[in-house]
């Protein structure tokens, strides 16, 4: 396998207003006893130690995520940001990206922000009514998705992305497509827009909520995308959505790039000497702050490892896989992924020939289980 020239960074900040429900990161609500300051010295640590992975690869991405790291002051943000560029390559259109929860907005947070060097928002704004936003134990009301957008606007953000669930609890057909329409009244540059799951370890894995049945959402489903579709808004992976400007960090990941993680329980993935190499830092925030570079679970990924997540994470693309970039990222065989396809029963599920692979589009429907056609071992 051949380790491509760029790289992505992740930055994990742990604490939230509050945990909601439905998510399974690695997040905590935010007590008194957190210290920004003290965390922010051992994710520097973390980078600065991390930098050894890079090996002069030009950083093309960095992601401040979480959690809620909006809740950060600029002045830590721009503290991080320093660091990297000291101890990095970071290529001249680097994308960073900062997401952002509306309950958190200060108008001249934003502005800070923008000089510091986020270039781009993700705004968690994931319903438009305020029964659902409730019932999700979100901490903000339909006014401050309107007004931090604008806040954004006004601040120079013209690369904005929007999260927007559907299938929500007590959501019907007519209130999941009202919200992705105002949504759209908004135009953003870029929409992700995905289903609520009942995720293991959360409250509402543990007291499911009431949902619209299957079939309804999956009407949500192909009515929604209708709706993107007719409003100029390309589906380039499973959930994302955009007119012009793609996320390149989650395509980092969604093409099996390398991208090193930092801050508690974050992963990183990185190719060295024909190796593909996985490890992630302790979870809990006070561990982390403790020995913020601790390698945990470090491992060398086998073949039927690299191959199932090569497949897992770029099958989720619209755009076909080809030979070239699987044989080149894996240094696995072509014949590999063929073999696996022709003795699976989905085969009518995959558009397959000498120089590329991809789903049809009855197989996007059935995501899942076409992926896991790749869990079988190389023969």
């Amino acid at each position: 396998m051949i380790a491509s020239s760029e790289i992505a960074l992740y930055c994990h900040y742990p604490w939230c207003l509050n945990k909601c429900p439905y998510c399974d990161f690695n997040s905590f609500h935010k007590k008194a006893n957190c210290h920004d300051s003290e965390y922010i010295l051992a994710l520097c640590q973390d980078l600065i130690h991390s930098a050894s992975w890079a090996q002069k690869r030009t950083v093309t991405s960095i992601f401040f995520g979480g959690g809620t790291p909006s809740l950060l002051s600029a002045n830590l943000v721009a503290k991080v940001i320093h660091v990297i560029h000291n101890h990095y390559q970071v290529g001249t259109d680097c994308e960073i990206t900062l997401e952002m929860n509306p309950a958190s907005l200060q108008a001249q947070h934003l502005k800070n922000l923008k000089q510091i060097g986020i270039n781009r928002l993700s705004i968690g704004a994931q319903s438009f009514s305020s029964r659902h936003l409730r019932l999700l134990g979100r901490a903000h009301n339909p006014e401050a998705i309107f007004r931090t957008y604008e806040a954004a606007i006004q601040a120079g953000f013209e690369n904005i992305n929007l999260d927007l669930m559907y299938h929500l609890p007590d959501q019907n057909l007519s209130e999941a497509l009202s919200d992705l329409n105002t949504l759209i009244l908004l135009n953003p540059s870029h929409i992700s827009w995905y289903e609520l799951t009942m995720e293991p370890n959360t409250q509402f894995a543990k007291n499911p909520p009431s949902r619209a049945c299957e079939d309804e959402a999956f009407k949500m489903t192909k009515d929604g995308l209708e709706i993107l579709a007719k409003h100029g808004y390309r589906r380039y992976e499973v959930s994302a959505f955009t007119r012009d400007k793609t996320c390149r960090h989650n395509l980092q990941y969604w093409q099996f790039g390398d991208y090193i993680g930092c801050g508690n329980g974050a992963h990183s993935k990185m190719s060295h000497q024909g190796k593909q190499y996985r490890w992630q830092r302790k979870k809990a925030p006070t561990f982390y702050v403790a020995q913020p570079l601790v390698e945990h679970q470090k491992r060398i990924l086998d073949d039927e490892e690299i191959l199932f997540e090569y497949m897992l994470n770029h099958l989720r693309l619209v755009k076909p896989i080809s030979r070239q970039h699987f044989e080149k990222t894996t240094g696995l065989h072509w014949q590999d992924v063929k073999s696996m396809v022709y003795k699976s029963h989905l085969t009518e599920y995959f558009k397959l020939s000498e120089q590329m692979l991809c789903l049809t589009e009855h197989g996007r429907w059935f995501l899942n289980d076409c992926v896991s056609v790749f869990l079988n071992k190389i023969t």
